[in-house]
């Protein structure tokens, strides 16, 4: 997006990976920002044309989740995009929603991601199901693209 010349602001909840990225990506040092969402995604609204979401949002829990769409929807400006994509299935999660490693995941069908971006009027424009990337067994991914009405 940057090379395209997209202004581009990247967040992410750990220091770590911050730091990481920066030393990876000197030209972007300054678009790069610790933030933890839902809580510390305090943006103006209508600041963005568009919002990018990779295996992301499902390491919230539910609360979070619709919180964070909401923030989103309002940052977005008219006409704005989020790109998102989650898993809707992940075989290796326990009951208390954690994987081998201890991470958290939320595990939802396709109907409960789409109700949580239709309420703050998100219309759908492309959604896609599709197999893991990395050829994981046991792993099936939602993709959508929604965009906020003019």
């Amino acid at each position: 997006m940057y090379q395209n010349t997209y202004d581009v602001l990247a967040i992410d909840a750990s220091s770590e990976m911050i730091s990481e990225a920066k030393r990876c990506h000197l030209e972007l040092a300054s678009q790069l920002e610790v933030v933890k969402v839902p809580d510390e995604f305090k943006f103006k609204p209508f600041s963005f044309d568009g919002v990018y979401s990779i295996a992301t949002l499902m390491h919230l829990n539910k609360d979070e989740i619709d919180s964070t769409i909401e923030k989103i929807a309002m940052i977005l400006k008219p006409g704005g995009k989020f790109f998102f994509s989650v898993f809707i299935k992940r075989d290796n999660v326990d009951e208390q929603g954690q994987d081998e490693k201890g991470r958290h995941f939320t595990t939802m069908t396709e109907h409960e991601w789409v109700t949580c971006y239709e309420k703050y009027e998100l219309q759908l424009e492309h959604t896609e199901i599709t197999a893991d990337g990395l050829d994981r067994d046991g792993i099936v991914w939602l993709t959508c693209v929604v965009r906020k009405e003019i």
